[in-house]
């Protein structure tokens, strides 16, 4: 994240010059990106709008520098420091500058901005850097770099039009706390529950009014249904509106501070007793979904080695008298491996646990993807399937643009009657079920193509019922699976990049993302 001591100002040649310290100068940047007419930023002040260039790049001291003609400017992060006394009213201002920028311009990230794009000028107005300018500073920068100012402020599963509005109250809690909301791992995994103001503020902000302290919290909460109420089928501009008109009578009373350290502020968090117990809770959920995504897999592997299970089980014969790979599971690993069957596109191990009498619901839908994926493997050398766990996993990067995400992920089971157990779930596709014909059914569906720079990924939380029964043989098996229930839980927009089709490139067979 840049910092206020990362930029500096200088004299060189009589000429008063900004320069920010972007990233190490280690190797050179590709030429394409210096080559060209300059994308211009934009200075935005009040209800002006003027166009911005920078002028070049310096590296000095094994550190890499952007400079242009001198400008009093501090970055986001001066927002818990120097700028604290004053976070309000200049994130209402940049809300504001937003709404005044040229459509095309904006080109957020997973619907955020970089936060390295934009700067507030002394004296009023707002700076914001050219998206040329941001890819620049990302390939200088190293995953860190882009951690703190892209991927940490990224909240999965909400709106598209309510993005910027949950960003703009990210920098609010952020200034009151000094920490970056979705920024730590714990959060993330634990579907973005962060540690309310009303508990944490009496610790770190505790001269901030409270209803601001309840309206942050609820605002970093709200539901998918919520937020489309908020901001409807507006872009995440225009939905800025709604934010604004929130905040008009919000009260921001808190002192600037000249510096803040993050192991500072968690140790007055663990001192006390309320913070220290909910990040302890916390924490431990975030584990334990942490090992039954990682390493649950082992978990299934021992079982199947000791029972010795083929999972490729010839005639119907055999198939019966032959224990499932997943017999020795509980049931809660009998139904995760359920799902891992939907993410392989795998039906056997789909439909391994079920008993003779019971469906899978989404048995079409899978043949339908694996026929697909096949024919692709086949006759082009690709696969194309990339499962959304991994994606996840791997930090949502870039895919190639033949191909699509598809699969389960944030499975969590648990146990509502003597044989009853409830999964609750998210799921990620190609398909939008709400916009389906009515003529439409699964046999039919087909992947959508995309023709652009981007893919959506349609997001669906489920809920689905499952009752497991203990057969003869002492393995559990699923008798029944009741209907699938789903909410759509929002879109994401994938960036896609042209790579040759050979080879197997894309996603391997062994699903990680090449």
């Amino acid at each position: 994240m840049i910092q206020q001591q990362d930029i500096q100002r200088r004299t060189v040649e009589g000429r008063r010059l900004t320069y920010i310290a972007i990233g190490d100068a280690a190797g050179e940047l590709p030429r394409y990106m210096l080559q060209g007419r300059k994308e211009p930023g934009y200075i935005v002040k009040g209800n002006s709008l003027e166009p911005w260039y920078w002028e070049s790049f310096s590296e000095q001291g094994g550190v890499r520098y952007v400079y242009f003609p001198a400008m009093e400017i501090s970055p986001i992060d001066s927002l818990r420091t120097s700028l604290r006394d004053r976070a309000l009213p200049l994130v209402q201002e940049l809300a504001e500058a937003i709404q005044k920028l040229p459509k095309d311009f904006l080109k957020l990230n997973n619907g955020v901005l970089p936060i390295w794009r934009i700067y507030f000028i002394q004296g009023g107005g707002i700076l914001f850097f050219p998206e040329f300018l941001s890819d620049i500073i990302a390939a200088t920068g190293d995953d860190n770099d882009r951690y703190d100012s892209i991927n940490g402020w990224i909240r999965h599963g909400l709106e598209a039009s309510f993005t910027l509005c949950d960003q703009m109250t990210q920098f609010l809690y952020f200034a009151a706390t000094g920490k970056v909301p979705y920024h730590s791992p714990v959060v993330r995994e634990t579907k973005f529950r962060v540690l309310p103001l009303v508990t944490s503020a009496p610790v770190l902000a505790p001269t901030l009014d409270s209803a601001t302290r309840r309206w942050i919290d609820a605002a970093l909460t709200l539901s998918n249904n919520d937020q489309k109420k908020a901001t409807g089928n507006k872009s995440p501009a225009e939905g800025l509106q709604w934010w604004l008109s929130q905040t008009a009578a919000l009260q921001w009373k808190l002192p600037a501070l000249p510096g803040v350290l993050d192991a500072d502020i968690m140790a007055r968090l663990q001192a006390d007793s309320a913070c220290s117990a909910y990040l302890a809770a916390q924490a431990k959920k975030a584990a334990r979904r942490i090992f039954w995504r990682k390493k649950g897999w082992i978990v299934a592997l021992c079982v199947v080695i000791v029972a010795g299970v083929s999972a490729f089980a010839g005639s119907q014969i055999k198939r019966a008298l032959t224990p499932p790979y997943t017999a020795g599971m509980t049931p809660e690993q009998v139904i995760t491996e359920y799902y891992t069957g939907q993410n392989e596109l795998d039906i056997q191990k789909l439909e391994a646990s079920l008993s003779g009498k019971a469906k899978s619901p989404v048995s079409m839908e899978v043949s339908n993807l694996f026929v697909t994926r096949q024919m692709r493997i086949a006759y082009e050398g690709i696969n194309a399937l990339i499962p959304a766990p991994d994606w996840n996993d791997q930090g949502r990067p870039a895919i190639p643009d033949y191909a699509f995400i598809y699969g389960v992920d944030d499975i969590i089971v648990q146990q509502t009657g003597q044989n009853t157990w409830v999964a609750t779930s998210v799921l990620y596709s190609p398909y939008d079920y709400e916009d389906l014909r009515p003529a439409d059914d699964e046999d039919t569906l087909e992947l959508p193509a995309s023709e652009s720079k981007t893919m959506t990924v349609h997001l669906y939380e489920q809920t689905q019922e499952f009752t497991l029964e203990l057969n003869k043989k002492g393995w559990w098996e699923i008798t029944h699976i009741g209907d699938l229930y789903y909410t759509p839980a929002g879109t994401l927009t994938v960036e896609l990049y042209t790579q040759e089709r050979a080879g197997g490139l894309g996603m391997s067979q062994g699903g990680s993302i090449l």
